[in-house]
């Protein structure tokens, strides 16, 4: 053994030289060859032979006897084995010969040499005993070999663990083939559990159970990498377990993004931050997240951190609190919104997000949006408290100007590095502004007069009967013609229809008669109020109203019921308690999976308004479709969503071609999307009639 070792470390540079590159061919080899090219081959071969016989502590006529015939991937296969088989016996010489005779084994376990089983000789785990229960369990399957080659790479490649059997045991458990088939189900529980000895016997019991559920485990590993970091710690009121039980996507993705791109100590969350993180963390939804990571891009560039010469000391706790309210006030207010968007795209300077919050404060969120290149133009030129003073007295003047602004474009212009603005240049900034004032105007108006109807009780309303505004005795019509006008409650009117007015040959006058020396000819002013529903339509405003008021709530009801009348058609009403019962299933195969609630009777009007005749085959179908377990296959969201982008592809197209699309063309479409959505889930199940 020692006379091993001692030729292994004296002659190592000898063998190198020496050694045959394996890329040689030796099948079929003449060895009696006596030309002195041949010899030289001869020799090459031998001493190659003698090398690997003391790695693996051999005769080298067994060395010569298993590789005889051998291909060229099978001796590079036996060159690896013996490499490592040296790395282990040369700090290691008493397992010199159990080390040989398990790489002797595995050798002639090869039967098609691959990439997968030379990294396994390679780079597997564990010692030698267990890369030869890898190759024994393997059976010679590329596909279980590629498996083990995974879970090798993916699992034990980390530096916690150095030496691991986990491998071996997957393959040579019973449960091994749904291992293999569906290795990215059992991948988070293999990571969470790689360091236990008993992982794999405790996952066979598990999943021989029935009782394996990969979602928990999936959860389990990212909140263990959430607190894995040195940014964050658990606490009392922010910790694994509660996170794991207000699990979102959208939640974790935050939360990973926040940690990725402001980090927070720990003495900032013992400060009552930790709270102020979990609020965002659950309120985080589809809808919000893009601009909640906008908001997070812009600010951590900034002073989310007070830095000295050691770095970053202490973290701003009033920036967490900032963040949460800067949230709630774009999540409340879509001009909050649009005006926080427009700033990060145009890169304003706004580097701490209190200055946000304040401005937001102080200054009406429409204001800021319809008026927005009034503000961009002033927030380029202030800072601090000198911008929100110039935003609140000058947001309607689009030539603010400060005195520096002023001195420097005077001075530039002076030198000739810049000319004096055009009057068609400023005559297009106001044109935009008095835009923006109309803009402005309207929508508060518009504001107001919702705020009326709703203030008004709809029930005590009678409407008045109106009389000829004509002081004198007027000629009527004859009884025939007269049409009865009929009260119409105001939940029911659209729009008001223009006064009528009777025109003379000369002149118009609303509101008096005109009178000649000619006989007198009466003209009268009439106010038409809008046509009530006809008997149809209200018989299906009613239906519609005895299913939403099963559904909706009071508060619900009382926002959405003149909106679910002005859209009811027979055709959406025939849909409408399919779409509550969708609702229905989905929020209670929420609850038994222990995930968030996210759809609501809220949404049901989202889906009702947007059917039309050529869409309504398609949501017939998504809403009825359902899984084998009987379960729906799409929710009210991915309806909404899916109907949303195909109508924007048709709007799309039809911009593109307006003389030539067609209304044909979209319901086409429509068809065609249907069609691909039955090819891929199938048809739907015929009901069975009762008799």
């Amino acid at each position: 053994m020692n006379t091993i070792t001692s030729f292994n470390r004296n002659n190592q540079y000898q063998m190198k030289n020496n050694r045959v590159q394996s890329n040689v061919q030796f099948q079929g080899l003449n060895v009696r060859m006596l030309t002195p090219k041949g010899r030289r081959i001869q020799r090459g071969i031998m001493d190659h032979h003698t090398d690997i016989a003391h790695h693996l502590q051999q005769d080298v006529e067994t060395i010569i006897d298993i590789t005889k015939g051998a291909s060229l991937k099978k001796l590079s296969l036996l060159d690896r084995l013996a490499n490592r088989a040296l790395s282990i016996t040369y700090n290691h010489p008493e397992k010199a010969q159990e080390v040989g005779d398990c790489a002797i084994s595995i050798f002639k376990k090869i039967k098609k040499p691959s990439k997968s089983q030379a990294y396994i000789i390679s780079h597997g785990h564990g010692s030698f005993n267990t890369i030869d229960r890898i190759f024994t369990a393997a059976h010679n399957d590329p596909k279980r070999f590629k498996f083990a080659v995974r879970v090798n790479k993916e699992i034990l490649d980390t530096r916690d663990v150095k030496h691991s059997e986990m491998t071996a045991e997957l393959l040579e458990s019973k449960n091994s083939d749904k291992y293999i088939n569906d290795f990215d189900s059992y991948k988070s529980y293999l990571l969470l559990n790689r360091k236990d000895k008993d992982a794999v016997k405790n996952l066979d019991k598990i999943v021989e159970s029935g009782q394996y559920d990969a979602r928990k485990y999936d959860i389990e590993l990212k909140n263990n990498r959430i607190f894995a970091s040195d940014c964050l710690s658990e606490t009392p009121v922010l910790n694994k377990k509660v996170l794991t039980e207000n699990y979102t996507e959208e939640g974790n993705t935050f939360i990973n993004y926040f940690i990725d791109n402001f980090g927070i100590k720990n003495e900032s969350l013992q400060a009552g931050n930790d709270k102020d993180l979990l609020d965002m963390y659950k309120s985080t939804t589809k809808d919000n997240l893009d601009i909640r990571l906008a908001i997070i891009d812009k600010f951590h560039y900034h002073k989310f951190f007070n830095f000295n010469s050691r770095g970053p000391i202490k973290t701003q706790n009033k920036e967490v609190s900032a963040l949460k309210e800067l949230f709630n006030k774009v999540e409340s207010d879509k001009h909050a919104k649009n005006f926080i968007q427009k700033t990060i795209n145009d890169n304003i300077d706004i580097d701490k997000i209190q200055e946000y919050v304040d401005i937001l404060n102080a200054v009406e969120p429409k204001k800021l949006d319809i008026y927005y290149n009034n503000a961009k133009n002033i927030m380029h030129q202030t800072s601090g408290e000198k911008r929100i003073k110039a935003l609140l007295k000058e947001i309607d003047n689009p030539f603010y100007k400060t005195p520096e602004r002023i001195a420097r474009e005077n001075y530039e212009i002076q030198e000739g590095y810049a000319k004096k603005p055009s009057i068609i240049k400023k005559a297009k900034k106001y044109f935009y502004n008095e835009v923006s004032k109309i803009r402005y105007k309207m929508s508060s108006k518009s504001a107001k007069q919702q705020q009326e109807v709703k203030a008004i009780d709809i029930s005590t309303i009678e409407m008045p009967k109106f009389e000829p505004l004509a002081k004198e005795p007027v000629i009527s019509k004859p009884a025939s013609e007269v049409k009865e006008i009929l009260p119409v409650p105001i939940a029911e009117v659209k729009e008001t229809a223009p006064v009528k007015v009777v025109e003379t040959a000369k002149e118009v006058t609303p509101a008096v008669e005109v009178k000649a020396e000619k006989p007198v000819k009466a003209v009268k002013v009439l106010r038409f109020v809008p046509k009530a529903p006809n008997a149809k339509k209200l018989a299906v405003i009613n239906d519609v109203n005895g299913i939403i008021e099963k559904k909706l709530g009071p508060k619900v009801l009382e926002d959405q019921k003149r909106e679910y009348a002005i859209k009811a058609t027979k055709m959406r009403m025939s849909l409408l308690p399919e779409i509550f019962a969708s609702i229905k299933e989905t929020r209670a195969a929420d609850r038994k999976a222990g995930k968030k609630l996210n759809v609501s009777n809220k949404d049901a009007y989202s889906l009702y308004s947007i059917i039309n005749g050529r869409n309504k085959k398609l949501v017939n179908y998504m809403l009825k479709k359902r899984n084998a377990d009987g379960t729906r296959m799409f929710n009210i969201k991915d309806i909404i969503t899916t109907v949303n982008d195909a109508e924007k592809k048709v709007r799309m197209d039809k911009y593109a071609a307006p003389k030539t699309y067609r209304a044909a063309d979209a319901k086409a479409y429509f068809n065609e999307l249907l069609d691909s959505k039955i090819q891929q889930y199938g048809k739907l199940e015929r009901s069975k009639k009762t008799k």
